[in-house]
C-alpha cells in the first residue's frame, strides 16, 4: 500500500496523518510500514488522546525519538 501523509510526526501539532487509509486495520498497517521504512526500531508505543474526540494520536518512541501519528476515530468500513 503507497503511504499518502500530511505531518512529520515531530510533534502532536505535526503528527503523521495518512490521507488514503479507508479503516482502522489500513491506517495500522501503513503505521507499522512507515516505521519499516524509516528503519526505525520501537521501544515503545503509547496513545495520547480520548476516544471520544475526533482524533487520538499513537506515539511511538523509537531509536530517532518520538513519531506521533494523528488517528481519526471515526472511520467509515
Amino acid at each position: 500500500m503507497k503511504l499518502q501523509y500530511d505531518g512529520n510526526g515531530s510533534s502532536k501539532e505535526k503528527a503523521i496523518y495518512f490521507t488514503n487509509a479507508k479503516t482502522f486495520n489500513d491506517y495500522i498497517e501503513m503505521e507499522n510500514q512507515y516505521i519499516k521504512q524509516n528503519n526505525l526500531v520501537v521501544k515503545s508505543i503509547r496513545n495520547a488522546g480520548e476516544i471520544r474526540d475526533e482524533y487520538s494520536y499513537d506515539v511511538y518512541q523509537t531509536n530517532n525519538g518520538n513519531v506521533w501519528f494523528k488517528v481519526p476515530n471515526n472511520f467509515v468500513e
